[in-house]
C-alpha cells in the first residue's frame, strides 16, 4: 500500500503518513492509530507490539472461524462476529465489546 492509498483510507494527509513512516512524529493519538490500523486491515496491537505479530497457536475451531470470516465481505463478517460475541456474552454473562 502506498502512502497516498493509506492517507485516503484513513482521512490523514499524505504528508502526515510520510512523516509517520520516517519516524518524525513523536506522539500519535489513539484515534489516529485506530484509523491507521483499520486502513491497513490490522489491529492497533499489531502496530505497536512487535510480539503481537508472532504466530499464535489457535485451536481447530478458532482457526476455522477466523478463516471463514476472512473469506467473506467485511460487512457480513462484522455481522457474524457480532452475533458470536452476543451469543458468548449471553451465555457467560461477560460484557464483550
Amino acid at each position: 500500500m502506498t502512502q497516498e492509498e493509506l492517507a485516503n483510507a484513513t482521512d490523514l494527509s499524505t504528508n502526515y503518513v510520510s512523516r509517520l513512516e520516517r519516524g518524525e512524529v513523536e506522539y500519535i493519538r489513539a484515534v489516529t492509530l485506530y484509523k491507521i490500523a483499520k486502513g491497513l486491515k490490522t489491529t492497533m496491537e499489531k502496530l505497536i507490539d512487535s510480539n503481537a505479530n508472532q504466530q499464535h497457536t489457535r485451536g481447530y475451531y478458532q482457526s476455522t472461524l477466523i478463516n471463514l470470516l476472512d473469506q467473506i465481505n467485511e460487512e457480513k463478517a462484522e455481522e457474524i462476529s457480532k452475533s458470536v460475541l452476543d451469543l458468548v456474552n449471553s451465555n457467560i454473562g461477560w460484557i464483550i465489546e
